[in-house]
Parts: structure tokens; sequence; C-alpha cells
């Protein structure tokens, strides 16, 4: 684009500060109007910066997110009703359907004006050759015959693994526990002398804390441990016949959907767009099935397989092989979501119950949020919470404290690869947190620390400018290290949003202000009574909510404790109902009921 008089362009699409920079040092005047959904562009109120989401009023948010749910299931009914379509593939199309509202999402926020005139799409490039960071502006802007595409290499990635670097080998054992060391030694073990003792296999392709218990009890009743870890083999596409069918059974379906919320030009690109995007995720799919057909031996050995998250196409292509071969499916609980969260239900056709022989929960409200599935086929089994989860509590015998407050924040962006969950966009998430830090925290009589969500796919490649909120007396707590390692370093406990993150501190005995938010992952009803009852529950649509968070946590450490106290009973029907059913013992009767039931 040498060529290119960047001094000439009036409207741009861009989400990078660094890249925008780069442009007005090549002559892009600072009249141009910058369209951007990147909370670090928008901060500063530029009267030149555009939110290209302000189209999304918590009204008309609501009305989209609430709705894709049942937009999956009608998608799913009408690919399930074609002769020779499999169940999976019914299910991953409607997987596929849920994926379609990141598109529809964007191209609503689109005016005619958008469509018709001259407009710069400044995309970029990271380290990593990642595509993450760019909007798909240059699909569904493709009818606009003036649309520029300039793409810029960013200096730096701000991206980075979640570690467990700094973390002492004493808190690393205190948390996995032996059934970890068991669990690795029978891995390696059987990874060396894979012919040799047992008859029996546990199969598993990805791990959690409760997957690897029962791998662990298994272990140690005969099964050998096999961890599936294959290379994408060649490509299989899948058939023509089929995917034209489906495109007729749903074509009227994802037009209709797309007509409610974009221009009446764009409905056509719209669909063009997610068809493409649905015959490259049938094709990958078809290419898992291929390559698990050729992992997962025939042998007469008794086999099972223990899956996390298998909603993903591989997961949907290792579940069918297996189901085929007569290998029973165990599904496993992610984290305490679905039985406490009001906005789940939007990814309802990833759940575990859809896609294996038994899904295994902590805990009954788990169990029952699950079998409301649309898609639900499994049988099911209350486990409880794994070890590692209860031993949480065993922290508050470490003395280690370094600051009496802990804001354990579970601020995350969506940007262009996350859920919805929510009814925010992304630059209303930053003020909703910046609020929080600046109206109450910094207000405080106590030393803060902010927790950092441990995000290990960066929304944007700019840092995230609420940080630089975290002033005063709070401390920032900013490497990727995950909450679970650092408990017994604080007293008290703030956190907010209906997600995993509460289990885990749930668990810890500390006490724990939870704020509920109307428009970030609300909690359910039954949950919002129970944690009222056990927790400090603060919602953010009460009218003095920073006010009363205010004045709580200004309290003594010690009062605060003693209010705790008196919610015991409270907090541990909280616990039994929407957390761990039992207080031990999960992986060893998880694996008693496998080898009853299932083997």
């Amino acid at each position: 684009m040498t060529n290119l008089d960047f001094s000439k362009i009036n409207n741009v699409f861009c989400d990078s500060k660094e890249a925008l920079d780069w442009a007005y040092s090549n002559g892009l005047p600072k009249s141009a109007v910058i369209y951007t959904s990147s909370p670090a562009i928008l901060w500063d109120g530029d009267v030149y910066i555009r939110n290209i989401q302000e189209f999304w009023d918590v009204e008309k948010f609501h009305k989209f997110q609430s709705s894709i749910k049942n937009f999956s299931e009608e998608i799913f009914d009408s690919v399930k009703s074609i002769r020779g379509v499999d169940y999976r593939d019914a299910l991953r199309v409607a997987k596929s359907s849920v994926f379609y509202h990141r598109i529809l999402y964007k191209a609503a926020c689109l005016s005619k004006m958008h469509l018709m005139e001259e407009i710069l799409l400044l995309n970029v490039k990271d380290s990593n050759d990642s595509n993450k960071f760019n909007a798909p502006w240059d699909k569904i802007l493709k009818i606009n015959k003036k649309l520029i595409l300039v793409e810029y290499e960013l200096k730096s990635s701000i991206s980075s693994p979640i570690t467990t670097k700094g973390v002492s080998h004493k808190t690393r054992f205190l948390v996995g526990g032996f059934e970890t060391l068991i669990y690795r030694f029978f891995m390696y073990f059987y990874k060396i002398f894979p012919f040799i003792f047992s008859h029996k296999k546990v199969l598993i392709h990805n791990e959690n804390e409760l997957i690897i218990e029962t791998a662990a009890a298994l272990a140690l009743r005969g099964f050998q441990l096999k961890k599936l870890t294959p290379l994408k083999g060649d490509q299989s596409d899948y058939s023509e016949d089929k995917f034209s069918e489906i495109c007729q059974a749903i074509n009227g379906l994802v037009k209709k959907r797309a007509s409610e919320w974009v221009e009446e030009s764009l409905i056509h690109q719209i669909e063009e767009i997610y068809f493409n995007e649905l015959k490259r995720r049938l094709n990958s799919y078809e290419t898992w099935r291929t390559t698990w057909k050729k992992l997962i031996d025939s042998s007469k050995k008794k086999s099972v397989l223990l899956i996390n998250s298998p909603g993903t196409g591989k997961g949907l292509a290792l579940t069918d092989t297996c189901t085929k071969k007569n290998i029973p499916v165990m599904s496993f609980q992610h984290g305490v979501t679905k039985e406490i969260c009001l906005s789940h239900s939007e990814i309802s056709a990833g759940y575990e119950i859809n896609s294996s022989d038994c899904f295994i929960g902590y805990n009954k409200n788990s169990i029952e949020a699950a079998r409301l599935s649309h898609f639900a086929i499994a049988n099911t089994f209350v486990s409880g919470m794994s070890a590692r989860h209860l031993r949480m509590k065993n922290f508050k015998t470490i003395k280690k404290i370094t600051l009496p407050i802990v804001y354990v924040s579970t601020h995350l962006y969506k940007g262009n690869i996350g859920a919805f969950n929510t009814n925010m966009t992304d630059f209303e998430k930053a003020k909703w947190e910046h609020n929080l830090l600046i109206k109450v925290f910094r207000k405080l009589p106590h030393r803060v620390r902010y927790k950092k969500y441990p995000e290990e796919n960066s929304r944007y490649p700019d840092p995230d400018p609420v940080m630089g909120s975290v002033k005063g007396n709070i401390e920032m707590y900013d490497e990727k290290v995950d909450m679970r390692f650092l408990m017994g370093q604080h007293q008290v406990i703030v956190t907010s949003e209906a997600t995993s993150t509460i289990g885990w501190l749930m668990l810890s005995g500390y006490p724990i202000i939870f704020i509920n938010s109307r428009h970030e992952g609300p909690l359910l009803g039954n949950a919002y009574e129970s944690f009222k009852k056990g927790l400090f529950l603060f919602d953010d649509n009460d009218e003095f909510f920073y006010d009363k968070l205010r004045v709580f946590l200004s309290k003594s450490i010690e009062e605060i404790q003693e209010l705790w106290k008196d919610k015991k009973d409270s907090r541990e029907q909280t616990v039994k109902e929407f957390f761990s059913l039992y207080s031990y013992g999960a992986g060893t009767r998880t694996a008693k009921m496998i080898l009853k039931d299932y083997l």
C-alpha cells in the first residue's frame, strides 16, 4: 500500500491504538472519523472517535443475547429431521449457529453509509500470526467497493499463557494432592510401558480436576491410562449432498434471523458468510472423525473415555468415534456456571450432557440445569466437586497474609472471540470496572489487591485502559497465575459475575462479597436467594450500590469475619445446593459408578 495517500482518508475502522498512531504518522488526518470497539481507543473521548457498537443499547442486547438459545434449537431440529444426518452433525450445525451471532452482532452495527462511502480498514497482525484481533469487517463489508484494506504488523504482543511460574512446589502439591501425583505417575508409566499389566484402558483427551481424580482412582483399580493427542490428519470433506440438504433445511431460518438485525442490503452477504463458515466447520469435523478413527484402536480391551468440554468439533468427533466403537463416554462438569448463571443457556448447544453417555456434575442443580438442555442425551451422576476444589480451605492454615482485601476480577472483554453472556458492549464493561475501582476500592481505609483475570487470549492488541485506575491504595497483581494458588494471602474476597471463578473462592471458607451484575453474568433466581443468605451479596442495580458496598468494605476485617460466621449454616446449604453435594471422595465415587454401570 505504498501508493495509498492517507491524507485523503475520512473514515477508518480500527481496533488498535498502535496501528492508528502509525496511520497518523503516515498522514492520516486527525479529523478522520475512527470507528472502533476498542476500549483503549474510546477511553479518552476524542470527538472523532466513534463507538461502532453504540447501536447496542441494553434492551436490544438483551433481546439479541437471550434469543440465541431458541435459534440454535430451531436449527438443530431442522437438521435432525433430515434423513441420514447424524445427531452429532445436527449438534455441530447448532453450535455453528451460535457462533453465527458474532457475525450478526458486528453487522448490526453498520448503517447504509458504511456500505457506500470509502472506508480504510486497518487490520493488525501479531507475532503469533493470529487473526483474533481483527473483526470480520473485510467479509461483512465485501459489498462496499470503496473498502481499502491495510494490514499493520504489531511490534509487540500482550498475549501470554497462564502459568504456575513463581508458585512454590509446596503450594502446587497442596492444591494438586496425591491424586495428581498418582495420575501423573501412571500416565508416564503407561507411556513408557503401554502393553503390560492392564487389559482395561482409560482414554483421556483433555483434563480437568475431576477427570484427573477419577482417572487416578481407576488406575489404582488396574486401568491403563492413555492420553489421546492426535495431530490433525489429511483433509476429509463433509458430504456435499448432506451439506446441500442442510443448507436447504435451514436457509429460511438463517435469512430470517439476519433480517431481524442487519440492513436489508447486507442479508445476502451475511448468509454467505454463515454457510461458508458452516462448511469449513463441518469439513474440520469430518477431518477429526477420520483422524480419531485411525487413533482409537479396535482391540478387545475394556475402555472408557473421560472428556472435558466435549462440545467442540474435535470433541464431538471423538465422542462420535467412541460411541460407534462401543466405548462409554463420560463427560465432566467444567466449572460452576450453568446452575447459577441466568444468561448461560446461550451456549447450551455446547453442554457436556449433549454428547456423552453420562454427564458427571458437582451438584443436583448442575444436573437439573444440564437436563433442561434441548440437546441432552446422556445419563447423569452427581459426584461432588474435586478434591482440588475442596482443598481450598487448607490455605486458611497457612499464615502468609499480604493484603486484607482482594478483588478477584472477572473483567474480560468479548472482542471477536468471546461468547456474549452479557448485555453490555466492551466499552460499557470497561466503564463498569472503572467505576467500581474509583467509587469503592480507592476510597477504602484498607489496602486492596486487584487480582487481574488471567486472560490467555487477549481480546484487543492494546493494554486495557481500566488498569490505569488501579492505583493509590490498590495493588495490581497481573501475573497470569490462577487464583487457586493465591489463597491464604488475603482475609476478605470480593468478586462479581456468576462464573466458575466463584467455585474456587466459595470452598476457601474466607468471607466473600459477591457483586451481582444485572447485565453481566447475573445470578439465577434460586441461586440469587441462596447467595443472599450464605454470602454478602450486593446488586449493582441498587440505587445506592457504590455507597453500600464502600461502607461495608470499610468495616474492620475482624467485623466482616464475625458477620461471616453468622451466615455459616446458610452458607453450608448454599455449598451443598450449588457447589458440591459431597464434602469428599468425588473421584473414587465416580470411578465406582463407571465400573458398576458402564464396565
